[in-house]
């Protein structure tokens, strides 16, 4: 059965890739009553996201879910990026972060644990190699080869921030102030707060 996430990610999908924005996830959080929260991780093919991208999605998406109406109940849009622990959520993501360090947890235990941490190893008949150190691993599992794991049997994955790749991140930080120095546009968070019986929207 389709939730309400998955419908939501398949309405706004489209229109981040308007933008040259990829969905990266789509969580939808309870806080009592008849509120929830709305948060939208996104960022360009290369990873980037500004605050000014922010409020651009969120100035889109507050558009579409106005037109829509999808929520029965009031709501608060975040829209942010990724950040330096970024989830994994599809194979492609384990695919393109080969090489980084992650932390995955999965459904079945194996030789008793279901957590483990390693050197994601791409993508391999549908399924995610992780190359994952003996001593972090529990005693009886072979680490000679990546382990194999289905999509379905991965509960949560998220990269880890090493040393090597804080600093390359800082580097293309600096790269893109750079780059965005003389623009005088400010950005506009679009935050406003809603009168009684109406949706409140609010980028991230």
């Amino acid at each position: 059965m389709t939730t309400d996430a998955e419908r939501l990610e398949a309405m706004l999908a489209p229109v981040a890739a308007e933008f040259g924005f990829d969905l990266v996830r789509l969580v939808i959080s309870k806080v009592g009553g008849h509120s929830v929260i709305l948060q939208i991780l996104a960022e360009r093919p290369d990873g980037s996201m500004t605050i000014d991208d922010c409020s651009r999605l969120s100035r889109a998406f507050s558009a579409v879910l106005d037109e829509q109406d999808p929520l029965r109940d009031a709501y608060t849009l975040e829209v942010g990026s990724p950040g330096i622990d970024r989830p994994l959520m599809r194979l492609k993501d384990f695919e393109r972060f080969a090489g980084r360090e992650a932390r995955l947890e999965v459904k079945t235990a194996l030789e008793g644990q279901r957590r483990f941490q390693g050197v994601l190893a791409g993508v391999r008949d549908g399924q995610v190699l992780l190359k994952v150190a003996a001593e972090d691993a529990p005693a009886g599992l072979d680490v000679a080869e990546p382990l194999a794991l289905a999509m379905d049997e991965i509960l949560k994955a998220k990269l880890i921030a090493s040393d090597a790749f804080l600093k390359a991140d800082l580097t293309r930080a600096e790269q893109l102030l750079e780059a965005a120095e003389g623009d005088n546009t400010e950005a506009d968070p679009d935050i406003r707060k809603p009168r009684p019986g109406q949706k409140q929207k609010r980028s991230g």
